[in-house]
């Protein structure tokens, strides 16, 4: 039996607290700041009411206010199960919580901006544990498709590890891993990390074409066409390949569970291609936000804000072709410049008059 700690207890940290149990792990699962109300529910009966799912009983739940001085001693690894945008916070309590560099294993989906550059969450995270602590914590990503009720309900799942360390990624592997969570090393850390940080816009923009084909349909019974929601799959692959060369990765990542895989998911199941769809019926962007998705944290619109700079830059500068991503700069241009931007289908498609 081996120690793991989760720290957040929002969907996907608790889902992966299923197949680690059931390889007999302990695990400690400690809730944020945000995390309180689902922590006291998991207290009391168990009961993860996001998931609607029974935890194990291996699972033991903390506020982290209380999680004990001790607590750290034996782990073998801990799940950072918080969003990007909480990273740096949990950078720090891991610092300063366990004293031996285990693996850190990260859920959450994105990049992180430097001052000049886009850079993977994997080596951001890595850079602020080693700052907070003055130790190298090994890092993993986890990227691949993985809607968190599915893998909580024990459906088949295959996702990726991706490291700059092999040796933390098979102890990854070996603890999380099970009949049903499968589990491969992915030696392109570039390559995997900014397919899982880009597609969450692709899903948005694939979500858009669904929208409008349900929209416009005239098919009988109402069925949504789907031709342009397909088109618009296909360019997001080919600008997802394209982007990842660029920064550093393998374009053939685009194609396996890190691209493509991620990118379906989360156009049929995910916040994202959720949002997309609700822009496609004519609702812009910050009418979404504050109506049908108030208080939803849409991880796609909040990469938008942070890569369209840097984007932009790589355009002016030649690195990137914007010939060669019209989808991507049509979602930037709709999110972070208003609703007076509008999706030019002829544009991104190639169509000429």
């Amino acid at each position: 039996m081996s120690r793991i700690l989760f720290l957040g207890a929002g969907m996907m940290g608790a889902a992966i607290t299923v197949p680690a149990a059931e390889n007999a792990h302990s695990i400690s699962l400690v809730g944020t700041p945000f995390d309180a109300d689902t922590i006291r529910s998991i207290a009391r009966t168990g009961w993860h009411p996001g998931l609607e799912t029974q935890l194990s009983g291996q699972v033991e739940p903390f506020e982290f206010e209380s999680f004990p001085e001790d607590g750290a001693a034996g782990l073998e690894m801990i799940v950072a199960a918080v969003t990007s945008a909480a990273l740096p916070w949990a950078c720090r309590w891991i610092a300063d919580t366990c004293r031996e560099p285990v693996p850190v294993v990260l859920v959450a989906k994105g990049v992180s901006a430097a001052s000049d550059r886009l850079e993977p969450l994997s080596d951001f995270a890595a850079s602020e544990l080693a700052q907070a602590s003055g130790r190298a914590y090994p890092v993993v990503a986890i990227a691949g498709p993985c809607i968190a009720r599915d893998l909580a309900n024990k459906h088949h799942t295959s996702v990726v590890l991706a490291s700059r360390d092999v040796a933390a990624a098979r102890v990854a592997k070996r603890l999380l891993g099970g009949a049903y969570y499968h589990l491969q090393i992915e030696p392109d850390v570039d390559g995997a990390e900014f397919c899982a940080a880009f597609k969450n816009l692709y899903a948005i923009a694939v979500g858009w074409g669904a929208g409008i084909g349900a929209r416009t349909s005239s098919a009988p019974g109402g069925v949504p066409t789907v031709n342009l929601k397909a088109t618009l799959f296909a360019q997001a692959l080919l600008e997802m390949g394209y982007l990842i060369e660029i920064f550093g990765g393998n374009d053939k990542t685009a194609l396996g569970p890190a691209g493509a895989g991620d990118l379906y998911a989360t156009c049929e199941a995910g916040r994202n291609g959720r949002l997309g769809r609700h822009m496609g019926t004519g609702l812009p962007f910050q009418a979404v936000v504050a109506g049908p998705m108030q208080g939803e944290t849409v991880e796609g619109a909040e990469l938008a804000a942070l890569v369209q700079p840097h984007i932009g830059a790589m355009i002016a500068s030649g690195r990137i072709a914007a010939a060669r991503v019209p989808l991507l700069t049509a979602i930037l241009r709709e999110i972070c410049d208003g609703p007076q931007a509008r999706f030019d289908f002829a544009e991104i498609l190639g169509v000429t008059a």
